[in-house]
């Protein structure tokens, strides 16, 4: 997970402190970070898709398909 979290730019890990460190919901975050709900969406759904490739290829996967919680 450590790996995971240092390949990550400071926007990134901000957002994913917001929504899952905070528990914010996707226009809780858009309001803290002045972007629109969407926006925040769509970033979300393509960080955590980058992050599920990094943890494929570094095999961190527990079961095929399966991904650990770190996103």
């Amino acid at each position: 997970a450590t790996r995971l979290l240092a390949g990550l730019d400071e926007d990134d890990l901000q957002l994913l402190w917001l929504l899952e460190g905070q528990g914010m919901s996707h226009a809780e975050a858009a309001e803290v970070l002045g972007l629109k709900p969407d926006s925040v969406k769509k970033r979300i759904q393509r960080l955590r898709a980058r992050v599920r490739g990094e943890a494929d290829d570094l095999g961190l996967d527990d079961e095929p398909g399966e991904h650990p919680r770190v996103y």
